[in-house]
């Protein structure tokens, strides 16, 4: 699930930067509706398996990352405690007491990834 980013000034897109936010098992997409919600710029890399039921075949979408989502903010502004207050959420992945970015190209490479990989793609 991806929302369409709100209008960014060049200004405000040098401070905002990427961050996995860890979340409750199974709560990824009911965090992601959150912060869609409130205009935060998301991504939640999935993947569609086909699963079996007893009486018949269901295609699922599963988070590639499970429990894990990430945002686009700036950690010195509001968005941050928008993000912690999300249904699920846990905290920021950081290391040390300091949050840790994701790179942007690491980011656009997922996007690449999931969108050209179809059904290919799995954790």
């Amino acid at each position: 699930m991806s929302a369409t980013p709100p209008t960014i000034h060049a200004a405000e897109s040098a401070a905002l930067k990427w961050y996995a936010v860890h979340v409750r098992s199974n709560q990824e997409r009911n965090a992601a509706r959150f912060l869609a919600d409130r205009d935060l710029e998301l991504f939640l890399p999935s993947y569609r398996v086909r699963s079996k039921r007893s009486d018949r075949h269901v295609t699922l979408t599963k988070p590639l990352f499970p429990g894990y989502l990430f945002t686009r903010i700036d950690p010195k502004s509001a968005a941050r405690l928008q993000v912690l207050k999300a249904p699920g959420a846990i905290r920021i992945v950081g290391f040390g007491g300091a949050l840790v970015a994701v790179q942007d190209d690491t980011i656009e490479s997922l996007k690449i990834l999931v969108d050209n990989g179809g059904n290919q793609v799995r954790p």
